[in-house]
């Protein structure tokens, strides 16, 4: 069944909830306004290789018919805008380019028909008219000597020749302000940048420049003859220097506006590119072909392309590709890492180095993105049979049997799957030869009437199939889920599947089944070439794309062969793709789900396309062809691919799942939307990784310091949170080589037991410092980040002695079970004193203080003993399972204050503040077995975390936030100007469905693993709210989320808070909850006799107390009713006590 459907616009959560808050989301969701349409917000370009010949019509000639209007800089200093004239016919193809989703021209400019400064700059207003951008070609600065070939090198670069005189004939008809006739006269670019490329009119117009392209021989960069520029001269064949090629990026770099770009292209048709690759190619002297040796200087290879001193911003992977029809079987696919050679006398290459295969581009794509550059994909679409560069069905058909274009549709998706940052046609031929014989132009359009440029008048292959497909991407570039910066969820392309979706393509697989059913089991089982197929190298490939709002699949099949296979979504870690339904299968009328049925249908599968067949509406947003499937089983989904077949999944959300999060006191910030990946770390996240916050630049926010905590190859990386681009991103890394030291393995030695710590200890006013201590052995460190050569310096060390003095070993020593936290504990303004507590049961604590002044720098000790008490008994006594948080708790600027918790068993909790050597109790609970509400003790599974994230005062706040199997709760408390634990936010103080998420985040969801901390990504704010989760095959979900401005529970008062009490129902049955002027309560059947109903407010104070006989014979004696009519609005810890048992509960109250 098709099915209409649009997708959401990507926007910022913070936006999109202001507005979906105010009912402006309307506007903007499923149409887009007109202007914006083509003017999308990512770079991802879908561009055009367009001649300029035939392509527009003189605005002085428009009542001539059937006349040829070539432009030329002669007679033309103008291109016409749109739409001129009374019958408003297009004046150029542009129109149609532009309506069909082309966002970037490709011009053969400046050049023969277009070449003065006027032409170019009207040709570029005209398109941005159309909301397009033009790339031009810089192609002809290097000269070549003349005469014989000269191996002295560099040869010199021309960037401005003087256009009329020796050597460089200037033809008669051009104006003196024309840029160059490209044959006969050498560029003055200088022009061409002042009067066009710089332009305040045009910057924003230019996309960027073709600066060298495919570094073949006989290409027209290379010509300094004077009477013929296409051929036949020796000059022709030689290959531009890189050196010169450096140069002149280097050059143009310092001419060119910062927004517009430089491209390199590298083609080597069907065949693939290494750092080892040799193309290997002939120079013709005379009759006899012979092979150009490198060290000549008359040949060079793609790396040396690649390794340049001034590189493009931009590689464009353009092989030329028509599919193998008679032979793809035969196709190796360990091919694509020979060096492609070395050639026979007779030209032919060494079969056994040979390097082709039909799947080489996206091999490519891959080894260019490697060298640090994007990368763009250039697809070949070219009817005309005879054309000597290959054409007809093979440009854009994988079976000619099957008539539906899926080669075309395959490369294009394929290369977005590659990470493509833009995909390209190269389309100069659309024109059959028999529609060539009956009169149709060889270029784009038909005759020269005024009505050429209309719809009626493209080619039907360009209609039926490109039109379609440019349609196609540019919809989803609209909607951001190809865009240059959109996070990619996950990615598998030739390898077994990372995200455990698709089975493996190895062994009795889906590939095995398909070659069995065509070829016969003896052939797989007896012939290489065909076994050789059953391996992930043709197993589907997909992306995931998340745009904040939908998610989708690109999915592709690159075997020649229909495949029928199930994909399992159960392990995505995705939260849209985890709360789906189903699929919609976008521009499609017809999906089949079982191989029977599309063998019976395969002549016709996809086939019957014409102009705008794929459903999509560019000016609406929208696209109304696509089919509906629904999971089976836990989200399993059966899909059957046709030969090099694409599907495009829009994953169908629940109608419970809300993307946007919740409006409950907390805004995401940034998400991985489940890609396993934290900027470069990952792919898959371990539960053994630390993260640590320190600022190791000193900017003011905190970079994220990942450590693997194994021993042994350990990575480390420091990631950067970009703020504008909203992305973190690697600052440094030790490539797994187990230290802190990179390139060279050097400074401290990782172990899985190790602990960090971030500190000011240099006392610069920044916690910049990492403190690194053995979890078991004697060794403590300080490292330093160094930005001036971006590594880890070693400050101090104890050199393994056991303590922290060095050379004396004297003051504290190192254990296994030791706990530190760093803080300000002598109350001068610096993080560098370090509370070292013994973590057994009335163990020793002391406080050391380093002092970067002393001779040598050392650890000082400044207080401690061995009581087992912080002071007194009655202000803190230590047990082994004790936690210490430190914190500046009265926002009094000093981090002088513990928040201590008994952990592993026991009621209590308290604050203890530090001065000047003697610990005071700040506020103890008693025993009372709540913090402010909180219950205690703490699950084992509770996170408690400590940091200033609210913008109301300069405290550090209290978190609270369950981890246990579907449970829902997270509080945060501040200290009180009474010192009191006071409740300020809660999730469950919300009603509905977002009483169990921080904003998006569901806190019920339960996992392997769930992390959390905080984290001051960006200077201007508080700290982040981190949040870490993973799921089946390893993959992570990662966010981060911001406490929004005057984040307080609602409905309090300034003598009462309300409470929220998240802890563990332990059989203690409440009911109705929330409840208004009654509640129940029941308890097991097990309990008998005298108990006590206590229930508690914010700050811990009694606010309600009776007293219960229990009879175990009667149930009716197992249940109470409790009046709360007096109790105000909030939440509240309802205490169930006798002499051997207490339970608790949570309660709210709504009247």
């Amino acid at each position: 069944m098709a099915t209409p459907t649009s997708f959401y616009l990507r926007l910022h959560h913070s936006l999109k909830k202001n507005l979906l808050r105010f009912g402006i989301v309307s506007v903007l969701i499923g149409q887009l306004a007109p202007a914006t349409v083509h003017a999308q917000a990512n770079d991802f370009r879908i561009g055009l290789y367009s001649p300029l010949w035939c392509m527009y019509r003189h605005n002085s000639n428009l009542s001539v018919t059937n006349v040829p209007q070539q432009v030329t800089g002669a007679m033309c200093d103008t291109v016409p805008f749109k739409l001129v004239g009374t019958n408003l016919y297009p004046t150029s193809a542009s129109s149609q380019f532009s309506r069909d989703g082309f966002n970037m021209m490709i011009r053969y400019a400046p050049g023969t028909w277009s070449h003065s400064e006027k032409f170019l700059g009207s040709m570029v207003k005209m398109d941005m008219n159309y909301g397009m951008k033009e790339m031009f070609f810089l192609a002809h600065f290097f000269v070549p000597r003349s005469g014989t070939y000269n191996s002295s090198l560099p040869e010199p670069n021309c960037y401005n020749d003087n256009l009329t005189g020796s050597p460089w004939f200037m033809p008669a008809d051009l104006k003196a302000n024309d840029i160059w006739e490209s044959c006969k006269a050498r560029p003055n670019f200088d022009l061409m940048f002042s009067q066009v490329s710089n332009r305040p009119d045009l910057i924003n117009g230019i996309w960027g420049y073709h600066v060298l392209g495919e570094f073949n021989y006989s290409h027209y960069f290379n010509s300094n003859h004077m009477t013929q520029c296409w051929g036949g001269d020796v000059q022709l064949y030689r290959e531009v220097p890189p050196q010169n090629l450096s140069d002149a990026i280097g050059y143009f770099r310092t001419k060119i506006p910062a927004n517009q770009k430089q491209m390199l292209a590298f083609a080597n048709h069907y065949n693939s590119i290494n750092d080892n690759t040799d193309d290997f190619e002939f120079i013709t002297v005379g009759s006899n072909p012979y092979y150009a040796v490198e060290n000549a200087g008359y040949d060079f290879d793609y790396s040396d392309y690649t390794n340049l001193a001034n590189k493009p911003d931009y590689y464009f992977e353009e092989s030329y590709e028509t599919f193998p029809h008679t032979n793809w079987q035969t196709h190796i696919y360990s091919k694509v890492n020979n060096t492609g050679g070395p050639p026979y006398p007779d030209g032919t290459l060494d079969p056994t180095e040979k390097n082709d295969h039909y799947l080489s581009k996206f091999h490519n794509i891959d080894y260019l993105r490697s060298k640090g550059r994007e990368v763009q994909s250039t697809i070949y679409f070219n009817v005309n049979n005879s054309n000597p560069m290959g054409g007809g069905n093979s440009s854009y058909h994988s079976n000619p049997s099957v008539q539906n274009a899926n080669w075309l549709w395959f490369k294009a998706y394929t290369s977005i799957i590659h990470k493509a940052h833009g995909v390209n046609f190269y389309a100069d031929e659309l024109w059959t030869d028999s529609e060539l014989s009956a009169g149709k132009d060889d270029y784009i359009s038909s005759t020269f009437n005024n009505d050429r440029f209309t719809q009626s008048r493209f080619p039907a292959h360009y209609l039926d199939y490109v039109s379609n497909l440019t349609q196609e991407m540019a919809y989803l570039a609209q909607n951001n889920f190809v865009s240059t910066a959109i996070p990619i969820v996950a990615t598998k392309t030739n390898q077994a599947d990372p995200n455990c979706i698709v089975p493996p393509a190895t062994g009795n697989s889906y590939i095995r089944t398909a070659l069995v059913h065509k070829y016969g089991s003896f052939l797989v089982n007896t012939q290489y070439s065909l076994q050789e197929k059953i391996s992930e190298d043709y197993g589907l490939r997909y992306t995931i794309r998340d745009n904040g709002t939908d998610a989708i699949m690109i999915i592709t099949n690159p075997l020649n062969l229909p495949v029928e296979v199930t994909l399992n979504f159960s392990s995505d870690a995705n939260p849209i793709v985890r709360n789906s339904t189903g699929v919609d299968v976008l521009f499609e009328n017809v999906t089949y789900t079982s191989l029977g049925a599309y063998n019976g249908n395969a002549s016709t599968y996809k086939t019957g396309k014409t102009y705008n067949s794929s459903g999509v509406n560019l000016l609406a947003n929208t696209c109304s062809v696509s089919n509906q499937l629904n999971y089976v089983g836990n989200k399993q989904l059966t899909l059957v691919f046709g030969p090099m077949d694409t599907h495009v999944l829009k994953f169908r959300k629940d109608a419970n799942f809300n993307v946007a999060g919740y409006n409950n006191g907390w805004d995401a910030v940034w998400s991985n939307n489940g890609s396993g990946i934290i900027g470069d770390w990952g792919p898959n996240i371990q539960p053994s990784d630390k993260f640590i916050p320190i600022d190791v630049n000193s900017d003011g926010d905190e970079e994220l310091l990942c450590v693997l905590g194994i021993t042994g190859n350990a990575w480390a990386t420091v990631l950067d949170y970009d703020a504008v681009k909203n992305e973190w991103f690697p600052m440094w890394s030790n490539k797994g080589n187990g230290t802190f030291g990179y390139p060279t393995a050097s400074g401290w030695g990782i172990l899985a037991a190790d602990k960090f710590y971030a500190g000011d200890f240099d006392k610069s006013g920044k916690n910049n410092e990492l403190l690194c201590v053995q979890g078991d052995g004697q060794y403590a460190t300080i490292l330093r980040f160094n930005t001036s050569t971006n590594n880890f310096d070693w400050y101090w060390s104890n050199n393994g002695n056991g303590t922290f003095s060095y050379p004396i070993a004297t003051g504290w020593t190192i254990t296994s079970t030791d706990k530190f936290e760093v803080g300000d504990f002598n109350g001068d303004g610096k993080n560098n004193e370090l509370l070292c507590v013994q973590g057994i049961n009335g163990g020793f604590w002391a406080i050391l203080s380093f002092n970067p002044l002393a001779g040598p720098a050392n650890f000082q000790w400044l207080w401690g003993n061995g009581s087992g008490v912080f002071t007194s008994s009655t202000t803190w006594s230590i047990n082994a399972g004790d936690e210490f948080r430190c914190g500046d708790y009265n926002g009094d600027g000093i981090r002088n204050e513990l928040l201590c918790t008994e952990r592993t068993s026991g009621l209590k909790a308290g604050i203890v503040r530090m001065n000047s050597g003697t610990w005071t109790s700040v506020w103890n609970n008693s025993g009372s077995g709540v913090i402010g509400g909180w219950g205690t003790p703490l699950n084992s599974t509770d996170k408690v975390l400590v940091g200033d994230i609210d913008n109301t005062d300069i405290k550090d706040e209290f978190m609270f936030i369950q981890r246990c199997t579907n449970c829902g709760w997270a509080t945060t408390e501040d200290l009180s100007a009474t010192n009191q634990p006071t409740w300020n936010w809660s999730n469950h103080n919300y009603s509905g469905t977002q009483q169990d998420f921080i904003d998006e985040w569901d806190v019920r969801s339960s996992s392997s693993y769930t992390n959390y901390f905080f984290i001051k990504a960006k200077a201007a704010d508080k700290k982040y709210l981190f949040a870490l989760r993973s799921f089946k095959c390893n993959k992570y979900e990662a966010s981060m989320f911001k406490s929004l401005p005057g984040n307080r529970m609602p409905e309090t008062s300034p003598t009462e808070q309300t409470a929220g009490i998240p802890v563990q129902d332990m059989n203690l049955k409440v009911w109705p909850n929330p409840a208004d002027n009654r509640v129940e309560i029941e308890i097991p059947e097990t309990i008998t006799g005298d108990a006590v109903i206590t229930i508690y407010n914010s700050v811990g104070q009694i606010v309600g107390k009776d007293n219960w006989t229990i009879d175990g014979n009667h149930a009716r004696m197992r249940r109470k009713a409790i009046e709360t009519s007096g109790l105000s609005n909030g939440l509240y810890l309802v205490v169930f006590e006798t002499g051997q048992q207490k339970l608790t509960s949570r309660l709210m109250i709504q009247h």
